[in-house]
């Protein structure tokens, strides 16, 4: 074997094992059975929505340069937006709602980049809920993998009841 195919070797190999470590230590460590979930949302409440049209929030990003200005209290048509799990660290299964880390990423990155792209011409309106854990996509244990999926689920189709 040559130096430069042992050392693409030994690099992978030591990325493979960061990869692993890392994986094992964020995923938790008990099955959903055995562990309590998070509080289920009030959608009454506007704390649980990570945007409104009526509410100051992310989703109201405006791109001026582009001629995109957030025209959401004219608009005739709503978009109901369910932004990808937020939940990137953690040992539970289902985030929290008072995880403001989440939260954070859930208004900067999924609405104010994702979202705000309809503000243009709809009314958004994005739930919070209880979205899974991104580890849970590598876990083993596919019964808790599913319910832990099917929480955040609940939430949504919670959500859109309301809505």
């Amino acid at each position: 074997m040559s130096d430069l195919a042992s050392l693409r070797w030994r690099n992978f190999a030591l990325l493979l094992f960061t990869i692993l470590i890392f994986e094992s230590c964020l995923r938790p460590l008990r099955s959903f059975k055995n562990t309590t979930p998070p509080s289920p949302p009030d959608y009454s409440r506007q704390e649980y929505w990570a945007a409104l049209p009526w509410k100051k929030d992310s989703a109201d990003f405006q791109l001026k340069r582009f001629g995109v200005r957030d025209r959401q209290r004219q608009a005739k048509v709503d978009v109901f937006f369910i932004y990808p799990t937020n939940y990137l660290y953690g040992f539970n299964w289902n985030v929290n709602f008072e995880d403001s880390v989440a939260n954070k990423i859930a208004d900067t990155l999924a609405c104010k980049l994702e979202a705000s792209v309809f503000n243009g011409s709809c009314k958004i309106y994005a739930p919070r809920y209880r979205s899974a854990n991104l580890m849970n996509y590598f876990d083993v244990r596919k019964k808790s993998v599913k319910q832990a999926a099917e929480l955040a689920y609940s939430d949504v189709r919670e959500a859109f009841l309301y809505y």
